[in-house]
């Protein structure tokens, strides 16, 4: 199933994507998408949260910011990382 961003939490804020403090969003957003879709592959994974910003394509700065993002652990760490796939780690 692809991923819907209906929920006010995960609101997009185009002009703010590159902005420290917005990256709690963008991991709001990453979590959705990964327990959604995933194990899912990185570039994917950046492509969906560019284009539910409005961003054409993901590029090496936004790809970089999303995969940044969600590979720091928070309350629970997403990278689960094999051969370019995040998905939730299995505790």
């Amino acid at each position: 199933a692809l991923t819907e961003f209906n929920l006010p939490r995960l609101m997009a804020k185009p002009d703010q994507f590159f902005n420290e403090g917005y990256e709690f969003s963008i991991r709001n957003m990453v979590e959705h998408v990964i327990d959604t879709e995933g194990p899912i592959h990185e570039d994917i994974l950046a492509r969906r949260i560019a284009r539910h910003h409005g961003f054409k394509k993901a590029g090496s700065r936004i790809r970089e910011r999303v995969l940044g993002i969600a590979s720091r652990p928070a309350e629970g760490p997403l990278s689960n990382r094999q051969v370019g796939f995040i998905g939730r780690k299995i505790q």
